[in-house]
């Protein structure tokens, strides 16, 4: 994995352009703001090799909050929109809200501002040389209401947090 931090305007339209070139499968992460996303998106555009998922980070996001729908992305990229793969001791988590108790009683949720949340592992990293990873693809955990990143990719929520934000696994 390489990255390229923008010194200067043109830097990440060229290097996603460089990546989108090599025939390779890319995936191309825009950390930023519109100014990031229109560089990415124009150095990938026409190479349907190339997927770009957006990490809002300016203070406007102006394209997100137009272009909400993926769809609307991919058309623009002419690829795909990706599938997220976690690195090292990183989950990728569907949240749901949890019912009060399952069926055997265990109460999952409670009525503190800070209650926790039921999710389901959608991805697992492979985990650390320090941490080893715990959990897998399909288990339910619970994590603390404000664990980990939320974001949105293909049109869905998720929460992105280490394994450590993990508090339980449900059976």
């Amino acid at each position: 994995m390489r990255s390229t931090c923008r010194k200067k305007p043109g830097d990440c339209r060229d290097a996603a352009r460089r990546a989108a070139e090599s025939g390779e499968e890319v995936r191309l992460y825009a950390c930023g703001g519109d100014g990031t996303l229109n560089e990415v998106v124009n150095g990938a555009a026409g190479h349907a090799n190339a997927a770009v998922t957006h990490f809002p980070g300016g203070s406007g996001n102006d394209f997100i909050k137009i272009f909400s729908e993926p769809a609307a992305f991919t058309n623009i990229t002419g690829g795909n929109l990706m599938k997220l793969t976690p690195l090292a001791d990183n989950l990728l988590l569907k949240s749901f809200e949890a019912e009060e108790k399952t069926a055997s009683g265990i109460i999952l949720s409670t009525a503190t501002k800070e209650k926790s949340v039921v999710s389901e592992v959608v991805a697992a990293g492979p985990g650390t040389d320090d941490v080893k990873m715990t959990v897998k693809k399909g288990d339910k955990v619970i994590t603390g209401k404000f664990a980990g990143q939320e974001l949105k990719l293909d049109g869905e929520d998720y929460v992105i947090c280490k394994l450590a934000d993990i508090l339980a696994i449900v059976d």
